[in-house]
């Protein structure tokens, strides 16, 4: 839109019109652009006090005015003609982020082949199975016990690993006969 067809729309009471007009209009600027926001901001807290029922008429009727003279401010300072918006560089983004990635990679040694790289199947290995019969020829008989059988009643533990070398015998649960244990 042109600078003349802003004010007209502003006479006519398109105040939203115009802003949102002035939005992409103002791009090519960063101050005026930053004030085309902060009028539109402005407007809708107007806005939601008007349909909220929060205001006085006479603070809408003046806040109005006031946002359409700094609209009509705004439009008298924006550049004439087309919308300049500045277009994104791609390829400039495209090699910031490979370089990040490059950098990440020489960082933690990782490269692109890590992480592309197919994995290698994991070899299933069957148990071999032998038949029940095999089994009982091959474990080792039990030995008799050297120890002295326990009394009636006695609780005989023998506990022996790589820590602990210890015997307990225990009888009635009031008495402790004998305990021995050897660190």
């Amino acid at each position: 839109m042109t600078k003349y067809t802003l004010k007209s729309s502003l006479a006519a009471g398109n105040t939203r019109q115009v802003i949102e007009s002035l939005l992409p209009h103002t791009q090519g600027d960063r101050d005026l652009h930053a004030e085309a926001v902060a009028l539109s901001a402005r407007y809708q807290h107007y806005l939601r006090e008007k349909n909220g029922g929060r205001a006085e008429p006479v603070w809408l009727d003046t806040e109005l005015n006031k946002i359409n003279a700094a609209a009509l401010g705004l439009i008298d300072r924006s550049p004439e003609g087309a919308v300049v918006v500045k277009k994104m560089n791609w390829e400039k983004v495209a090699l910031l982020w490979l370089g990040i990635f490059v950098a990440i990679a020489g960082i933690t040694g990782y490269t692109l082949r890590d992480y592309f790289k197919k994995p290698e199947p994991i070899p299933i290995v069957q148990p071999q199975v032998e038949s029940p019969a095999q089994n009982r020829a091959e474990l080792p008989k039990s030995q008799p016990s050297t120890t002295q059988p326990a009394a009636k009643n006695q609780t005989n533990i023998h506990m022996k690993d790589k820590s602990k070398v210890g015997i307990i015998n225990t009888g009635d649960s009031a008495v402790f006969k004998d305990i021995k244990q050897d660190f």
